[in-house]
């Protein structure tokens, strides 16, 4: 076996020393920053469920707005016929006057594709989308 002089092994506890200082000083620095990116990801999480929140919720106020005016005779005398219409069972204009709203529905947001009536028993009278299909149980 070979054996090391002083110089080597100071030459050789040296280098080990200063390997091991790196290699700590190195998983402390990406300790940091992994810490950093969570902090940063939670930051932006954060702000994406509020944007999501506040979206939602303007949406949802708005359009509970519009269905309540959908379904209220009083807000326009269109709606009145329309009420009126499937009140009475008229599907020929109950489809007229439903089509025109889904057209304006459409033009507000292209995600409007139907406007449905069902009856109290859960059976489709009508759906504007498809007048031919009707009868069946939602």
């Amino acid at each position: 076996m070979l054996a090391f002089n002083t110089k080597w092994k100071v030459i050789f506890s040296m280098l080990l020393l200063i390997t091991a200082i790196c290699v700590v000083f190195g998983i402390l620095v990406q300790r940091q920053h992994d810490e950093k990116m969570i902090e940063i990801v939670a930051g932006k999480k954060e702000s994406a469920v509020l944007l999501a929140d506040t979206l939602l919720s303007e949406l949802s106020q708005r359009y509970q707005k519009r269905i309540v005016a959908f379904t209220n005779p009083a807000a326009s005398k269109s709606r009145e016929l329309m009420v009126k219409a499937f009140a009475d069972r008229d599907r020929e204009k109950l489809l007229l006057y439903s089509q025109k709203l889904l057209t304006v529905l459409e033009g507000e947001n292209p995600n409007f594709i139907t406007i449905g009536w069902v009856l109290p028993d859960n059976h489709v009278f009508l759906r504007t989308h498809d007048p031919g299909k009707f009868g069946d149980a939602e």
